[in-house]
């Protein structure tokens, strides 16, 4: 009888535990504004406000960090050269951030 239990609790164990963190796989809201009559193909460098919007206690967050590094290689990819000194288009980041977690307690 404990051998039969034995031999269905690893299984179930790992069905639990894949779809809890299925639950976790859910993507980011990711909302964008621009003023949609601006031609931006005028537009030749870039550059980003200091502070961010998603800076914290005067340093860069780690999301600003991968925002940041994420939004240059887009800009470059689309012929535009970062900027630091005067750019053309300056970036700016805004993020409302949330982590939440549940626990599910199954008693096998």
């Amino acid at each position: 009888m404990k051998f039969q239990l034995m031999k269905y609790r690893l299984p179930l164990a790992l069905i639990v535990s894949l779809l809890m963190l299925s639950g976790c796989a859910t993507g980011p809201d990711v909302r964008v504004d621009f003023d949609r009559s601006t031609d931006f193909t005028h537009y030749q460098s870039f550059g980003f406000v200091s502070p961010l919007g998603t800076d914290r206690g005067g340093y860069q967050s780690i999301v600003s960090q991968h925002l940041k590094a994420a939004t240059q290689r887009q800009l470059e990819a689309r012929g535009l050269h970062l900027d630091t000194v005067a750019p053309q288009l300056l970036i700016n980041f805004y993020a409302q951030l949330s982590s939440y977690s549940t626990q599910k307690i199954i008693k096998l």
